[in-house]
């Protein structure tokens, strides 16, 4: 079975786009947009995780995603934007809202104001790479990642399979040249 990833015109800041699109992350994949398409391809999928890209008619990566296989937790690299979202089925956000979010992953603990995007999925802009190394850098060496939500239980996503996967994703983003997140 293809996994999807949903695309909204968050992910793809910068980029002509304004509805939201389940893409397959499959490789060579089409799918359409305003103007010409947009390729997906798979870099890396190990244990619960997959690494991809987005290409545009030219061959040149737009979106660089790294995600687990629920897509609870996704990080993406763009020309503009390095994101954070995290997406639970279960939760009912009020849209506006900044939530306090601090992600538990080994000794590391990351806060981020993140804000709804949608009923079920918050999402921190503009992550500093700095941020984002020490979070990739962690989450390497550690088995999971906790979700600490002020006033929520904390919620565990398993990091099995992720060391190469983000990896792949660090790759993408610097050789695309969003972010210099090299390990």
């Amino acid at each position: 079975m293809p996994r999807h990833l949903i695309l909204t015109a968050g992910l793809l800041a910068g980029l002509t786009c304004r509805a939201a699109y389940a893409v397959p992350l499959v490789p060579g994949q089409d799918f359409q947009r305003e103007q010409g398409e947009y390729k997906s391809a798979i870099d890396g999928q190990v244990g619960g995780w997959t690494a991809g890209r987005l290409l545009d008619d030219q061959g040149r990566t737009m979106l660089c995603v790294a995600t687990d296989d629920r897509q609870r937790l996704t990080l993406t690299a763009n020309r503009s934007a390095l994101q954070l979202r995290i997406d639970d089925p279960s939760w009912s956000l009020a849209p506006g809202v900044i939530y306090p979010m601090t992600l538990k992953v080994g000794p590391l603990a990351q806060s981020f104001e993140m804000e709804t995007d949608g009923a079920t999925t918050l999402r921190a802009d503009q992550i500093e790479p700095t941020d984002l190394i020490a979070l990739l850098d962690a989450m390497g060496k550690a088995s999971r990642v906790n979700l600490d939500q002020s006033g929520a239980s904390e919620r565990m996503i398993a990091l099995a399979g992720s060391t190469k996967v983000l990896s792949l994703f660090r790759a993408c983003a610097t050789r695309a040249g969003f972010a210099n997140l090299a390990e």
